[in-house]
């Protein structure tokens, strides 16, 4: 999942259903049950309604209300952001899109970008400070940004809180590699041991001490190295499902 751009959308077969609340599930599942604009997910935000949301507001584009290409999964506030916004008459838009001459709605102007058509990692980037920026010259994105209020506290909050797990996730794989990696070269060592005594024969009670010793020592921190792992590992797979969690169900969702 992205730390916190909006994600390029892709709509596989989409179905075609007379209303547009029947979309619900199709839209819920190919978002990630994650909010379209500020990628937010349902159990990221206890108590929060997603909803529909129209890209080509139903208000100017009553012909695309039940278009599934025209629809977008949202959470409350992207939703209430962005209403009805869209183009102005001065700029273009046009409300019947067949008819349009000037396809400003596809230039570098103040619009939202399209996720479904647009690659929004293109046109924005994400600082180390957690907020999102517009590459330079992308009034596209920095429309987007501002009326969708992207860096708004909750989410700059959020976007450290996935960086934070992601940077753990690593940290405990590379944890992971070194521990097996030191595990194995103990077994070599062990191995080199014993085929040292196998070639030089043990001839008397003190190199048979000897040999019974170092063996039960590398037997030990063998163990002690398989205990390391496991540990590990139950670490990897409780952050794992946090991480698989950020996605949940709400199965209460209305249609806007």
């Amino acid at each position: 999942m992205s730390r916190g751009i909006m994600q390029k959308l892709t709509y596989t077969n989409p179905p075609q259903y007379r209303t547009y609340s029947s979309y619900r599930k199709y839209l819920r599942s190919v978002s990630n049950c994650s909010c379209t604009y500020c990628t937010i997910t349902e159990n990221e935000s206890p108590g929060a309604t997603f909803v529909i949301e129209h890209f080509r507001p139903k208000s100017l584009f009553k012909d695309l209300e039940c278009e599934c290409t025209n629809l977008r999964y949202a959470c409350p506030r992207c939703n209430s952001y962005k209403s009805d916004l869209w183009l102005s008459a001065e700029q273009g838009c046009a409300k019947n899109c067949p008819d349009c001459e000037t396809h400003n709605c596809h230039t570098n102007i103040e619009r939202f970008v399209d996720c479904l058509n647009e690659e929004p990692d293109q046109l924005m980037f994400l600082e180390e400070d957690d907020t999102i920026h517009a590459y330079p010259g992308s009034f596209v994105a920095q429309y987007t940004i501002e009326f969708l209020r992207l860096n708004r506290t909750q989410l700059v909050k959020l976007r450290y809180v996935r960086k934070f797990m992601e940077n753990w996730r690593k940290e405990l794989d590379n944890k992971l590699k070194d521990a097996e990696k030191y595990r194995q070269s103990l077994e070599d060592k062990k191995r080199e041991f014993e085929s040292a005594f196998v070639v030089k024969k043990i001839s008397n009670e003190k190199e048979q001490i000897q040999h019974d010793v170092s063996t039960t020592l590398y037997d030990m921190m063998i163990t002690q190295s398989d205990q390391s792992i496991l540990f590990i590992k139950g670490e990897i797979n409780k952050l794992d499902h946090l991480l698989d969690n950020r996605c949940g169900s709400d199965e209460n969702i209305s249609s806007e």
